[in-house]
């Protein structure tokens, strides 16, 4: 998440750092690039590339801003879960937080279900919830209701072992309800990207794509 950048209460920003190479998503596209770090200097290797998406003008402007804020840093410094980043000058450019536990409370509609052995995704109705509450998540799934634990260590996600109410319902709602659980049943990670949420397979696939719900 990012602060820093006027107006981002309705479009949230991230920045995710691996070896070498730094990505996220920028308020309409997903970006990535090459980055080295020398004691508490930063720089970006090189121009970053991104996808090429169209979004409402408001979005694009902080999307603009953001990516050239981004492309000036020059060192950074970590205070407590903020990450701070500086011009040459010393003038913050963008300082964001890390992500975790509360990024996720609240319901999220099921959008999508891939199916990797099938080589399919599966796009779903709108009945298909999942509820993260700080003690338990909460599946709805056309049919029946699944209930367990999760939680978050960085970027892995564990989720279940997930209980079942024991309905039987016409046969297209069991066969997505199956898709799904066995889906969830494959997450070992997570990635945000604006209001969108992606639960991850241990070879970084998507597992299930879904959206920050507004329905209580």
């Amino acid at each position: 998440m990012i602060a820093g950048l006027k107006d981002l209460d309705n479009f949230a920003v991230t920045l995710e750092f691996a070896e070498k190479i730094i990505s996220g998503f920028s308020g309409c596209n997903n970006y990535w690039g090459q980055y080295k770090i020398h004691g508490v200097q930063f720089r970006i290797l090189g121009a970053l590339a991104s996808t090429l998406k169209m979004c409402q003008d408001q979005q694009m402007s902080l999307e603009a801003e953001f990516l050239g804020k981004l492309t000036k840093v020059f060192s950074f410094r970590v205070n407590g879960d903020r990450l701070e980043l500086d011009s040459k000058q010393g003038k913050i450019l963008l300082v964001l937080r890390r992500t975790g536990v509360e990024d996720l409370l609240g319901k999220w509609q099921v959008i999508s279900i891939h199916l990797p052995k099938r080589k399919a995704i599966v796009s779903v109705s709108d009945v298909l919830y999942l509820t993260f509450r700080k003690d338990f998540v909460q599946v709805s799934a056309g049919c029946n209701t699944f209930r367990g634990v999760w939680g978050l260590e960085g970027r892995i996600l564990y989720l279940g072992p997930l209980t079942t109410t024991l309905k039987e319902c016409e046969e297209t709602a069991m066969v997505q309800e199956k898709a799904l659980l066995d889906a969830l049943n494959s997450v070992v990670g997570w990635r945000l990207a604006g209001n969108n949420l992606f639960l991850l397979r241990s070879d970084g696939g998507i597992a299930v794509s879904l959206l920050r719900s507004n329905k209580a």
